[in-house]
């Protein structure tokens, strides 16, 4: 599977379990930011397949960043998995209203991530 995912998660730890769990899985073409400002620049030069997004990150929040990419034609289609530790039900709603195409809540299983991103890049 040659697809590209983008993790926006300022804990390296997190970032790398979902990197090396993605990588068991045979996605191997993964690239981590640390904030949205990295992450937005980013998106001028290469766009993913797939977006982790935290909502709680340095800089440009996720929330903003999720409306960035939806809200830009050229970017529209980028799939959007907000993961996050904001697990109250507005917070949810708000994201898949927004555009997210999953939420998965922090803390989570890095088998049931792994589970979802592939159905998502299907």
């Amino acid at each position: 599977m040659s697809k590209k995912v983008f993790v926006c998660e300022d804990e390296s730890a997190i970032a790398k379990l979902i990197k090396l769990r993605l990588g068991a899985d045979g996605i191997k073409d993964v690239t981590i930011f640390d904030n949205g400002e990295k992450l937005l620049a980013h998106f001028n030069t290469e766009l993913p397949d797939l977006l982790l997004l935290d909502v709680m990150i340095p800089g440009v929040d996720g929330i903003t960043v999720l409306k960035t990419i939806k809200g830009d034609e050229r970017t529209r289609g980028v799939k959007v998995v907000m993961l996050t530790a904001l697990s109250k039900e507005a917070d949810i709603v708000k994201c898949l209203d927004m555009g997210a195409d999953d939420y998965i809540t922090k803390p989570f299983s890095p088998a049931e991530l792994a589970s979802r991103v592939k159905k998502i890049l299907r």
